[in-house]
């Protein structure tokens, strides 16, 4: 049975999720499909290492172990002249390119022409009263 946790916005719209009953909030669900998956996933790839060179696909536990060393600094890395070489400044350079491409990519939709209709979704622009709003091709 799900309990129902939607609420109404201003225009009366519903909007939440359902709920399973006795869930609560910040209370973690354990996922069994989920697990059994991932272990799976593990097997079938250790399964394969038996069969396949090691220089063409490690064991999982040599991927682990490798990320774990080269998490701060990986000496092979600074071959190719970056100066953080640790897999910990690559995501947070990474995370960086990503949210300025987000912002950037933001800033063009809403500075678009009004007849856009990129800029009609972002900006919740109505259509006029005649219920057709002219949408220019793509490309």
């Amino acid at each position: 049975m799900a309990v129902s946790t939607n609420k109404q916005n201003a225009s009366g719209v519903a909007v939440g999720h359902s709920a399973p009953a006795g869930a609560r909030r910040g209370q973690l669900r354990f996922d069994a499909f989920g697990l059994a998956g991932i272990v799976l996933a593990l097997a079938i790839w250790q399964t394969l290492t038996l069969v396949i060179p090691p220089m063409a696909l490690p064991t999982p536990a040599a991927v682990f172990n490798r990320a774990v060393d080269d998490f701060h600094v990986a000496d092979q890395l600074a071959y190719y002249g970056l100066p953080d070489t640790g897999l910990l400044g690559s995501m947070l350079y990474t995370a960086g390119n990503v949210f300025i491409a987000v912002i950037v990519g933001s800033a063009r939709v809403c500075t678009a022409p009004r007849r856009s209709s990129a800029c009609s979704v972002a900006l919740r622009v109505r259509p006029p009263s005649g219920g057709k709003l002219a949408v220019p091709p793509l490309g």
